[in-house]
């Protein structure tokens, strides 16, 4: 007895290579030139680029840049002159800088206080200047103490700390004070005798 066939049929396919046409050529060194461009790190910041290096290190994570601004917040209040009427407050990044020109007023001297928090040792250089006269003075980020600068009432002062190429940020807080209650040197523009 015969029983029934059932017969598959495949097909082949026979292919042949094919030839690259011009355009396959055209785009390979184009490819190669946009990878290159990509991850080979052509170009060098300019020398007056404020934004951090590659090699200065930043901040771990939000917690830690918090605790900067905790710790800064306690350096500042560890000098705040007794009595006194806070003016003006705030921070600026260090990747900026920072200038503000502040009125001398005649209704008594002027403390401002600096502080500056970075996740690397580190100092700035701040400037004071009234009129043609001028003092520049360090100021070391982490300190646990502000840095009080006092400025007796007067013609407006000018205060200047140039951009770092450092991740951080400076605190500052400016105070109006009673005659008797500056500091060691009443001017730190014109500066004092150490």
């Amino acid at each position: 007895m015969t029983g029934s066939r059932t017969v598959f049929r495949t097909r082949t396919r026979t292919r042949t290579a094919r030839r690259p046409g011009p355009a396959r050529h055209a785009a390979v060194p184009a490819l190669f030139l946009a990878l290159a461009a990509t991850t080979g790190g052509c170009g060098q910041p300019a020398e007056d680029d404020a934004a951090p290096s590659a090699s200065s290190p930043g901040w771990e994570g939000k917690e830690d840049r918090e605790e900067a601004m905790r710790r800064a917040d306690r350096a500042l209040n560890a000098v705040e002159p007794e009595g006194a009427v806070r003016l003006d407050a705030g921070m600026a990044e260090l990747t900026r800088g920072f200038e503000r020109t502040y009125a001398g007023g005649h209704d008594g001297p002027r403390s401002l206080t600096l502080v500056c928090q970075a996740p690397a040792p580190h100092t700035l250089t701040v400037t004071l200047e009234r009129g043609a006269r001028r003092d520049a003075r360090e100021v070391w980020c982490g300190d646990r103490e502000g840095d009080r600068f006092d400025v007796p009432a007067g013609a407006a002062f000018t205060v200047r700390i140039a951009p770092a190429r450092l991740d951080g940020f400076v605190g500052w807080r400016l105070h109006r004070v009673a005659p008797g209650g500056v500091g060691e040197c009443a001017d730190d523009v014109t500066g004092c005798a150490d």
